[in-house]
C-alpha cells in the first residue's frame, strides 16, 4: 500500500550467521580491529554515551598539569582499568584555559607526572572546558584505552597537588587514622605480590622497617602513581597507633622533589 513503509527484522538472521563462524574467528576479528584503532595515527576519539563525554578534541596544544587524583580502578567489559584525573593548563590557540580530564596514564608515565609536567595535548576546537592528554603510544599515534570524563570544577584536584581519594569505608578510615594515630617514617623492605583489587585498587604485604626502630607489616592497597615511584630504599610518611602501622600514600606522592618539582 502506498505510503506504508515495510519493516523487516533481521537480528534473528544475523545471530544465525554468527553462529555459523566459530567463536576463537570472531574473538580474533575483534582483538585485530582494537589494535588497528590503537596503531592507525589518524583514530579519533569517539563519543562514548555510556558516560555522557563528547570527544571532538583535534586541536594540538601543550598542557601543564596543576593537579591529580588518583583514582580506584573503574570496572570495564574486560576488567578493571587505572584512571587519573588531571587538571591542566591548556594554552589553545585562543587562550590559556585550565581543564580537567579524567583518563587513563600509561605506565611508562606514572612514576614522572606531577604538577609541572609538561605534556602534548588535543583540544576541542570550540568548547574550551575540553582537552585530553595525547599520549604517543606508538610514537606518533593517538593512543587511549577508556572513555574520557571532564568533571566539574568542585571535583578537580587541588593545584599544586596529587591526592588519593578513595570511597566510603577506605576514606573514613584514612582520616580517623590521621587524626588519632602517631606519624613515623617507615621503609619498605619489601613488597608481596599483588593478591587483588580491593575497593578498585591492588592489595600488598608491605613489611614496613620504622624509623623508631622494628620492622611492621601492614596490607596495604597502593595507588597506582605511589607503586611506580616507590622503592626499597625509599622513605615514606606512615601512622601508628603503637601497633599497626601503615602509609600515608598521599602524604607520600607530596613529598618535595618526589617528582622534580
Amino acid at each position: 500500500m502506498a505510503g506504508r513503509g515495510i519493516s523487516i527484522d533481521l537480528t534473528g538472521p544475523a545471530r544465525a550467521v554468527g553462529r555459523l563462524v566459530p567463536q576463537p574467528v570472531r574473538a580474533a576479528v575483534t582483538r585485530a580491529g582494537r589494535i588497528a584503532e590503537r596503531l592507525d595515527p589518524t583514530f579519533r576519539t569517539q563519543e562514548h554515551p555510556e558516560d555522557g563525554a563528547i570527544h571532538g578534541c583535534s586541536v594540538p596544544c601543550r598542557a601543564t598539569v596543576v593537579g591529580l587524583a588518583d583514582l580506584p580502578g573503574l570496572r570495564e567489559h574486560d576488567g578493571l582499568l587505572d584512571r587519573v584525573l588531571i587538571r591542566m593548563a591548556v594554552d589553545r590557540p585562543d587562550g590559556s584555559v585550565e581543564v580537567c580530564v579524567r583518563q587513563h596514564v600509561p605506565g611508562s608515565f606514572e612514576a614522572t607526572i606531577g604538577p609541572g609536567t609538561e605534556l602534548p595535548a588535543l583540544a576541542d576546537p570550540v568548547d574550551r572546558s575540553r582537552a585530553v592528554v595525547r599520549w604517543n603510544v606508538p610514537p606518533g599515534g593517538f593512543w587511549e584505552r577508556a572513555q574520557f570524563a571532564f568533571p566539574p570544577p568542585p571535583e578537580w584536584p587541588a593545584a599544586g597537588r596529587i591526592e588519593v581519594r578513595d570511597r566510603g569505608r577506605q576514606a573514613q578510615q584514612l582520616a580517623e587514622r590521621r587524626a588519632t594515630w602517631s606519624s613515623v617514617w617507615a621503609r619498605p623492605g619489601s613488597i608481596g605480590k599483588d593478591r587483588g583489587r580491593v575497593a578498585g585498587r591492588p592489595e600488598h604485604d608491605v613489611d614496613l622497617e620504622l624509623a623508631t626502630g622494628g620492622v611492621a607489616r601492614s596490607r596495604e592497597r597502593i595507588p597506582i602513581l605511589a607503586r611506580a615511584r616507590i622503592s626499597t630504599a625509599t622513605w615514606v610518611p606512615a601512622l601508628t597507633d603503637g601497633r599497626d602501622v601503615c602509609v600515608d600514600w598521599e602524604a607520600f606522592l607530596n613529598l618535595p622533589g618526589l617528582t622534580g618539582r
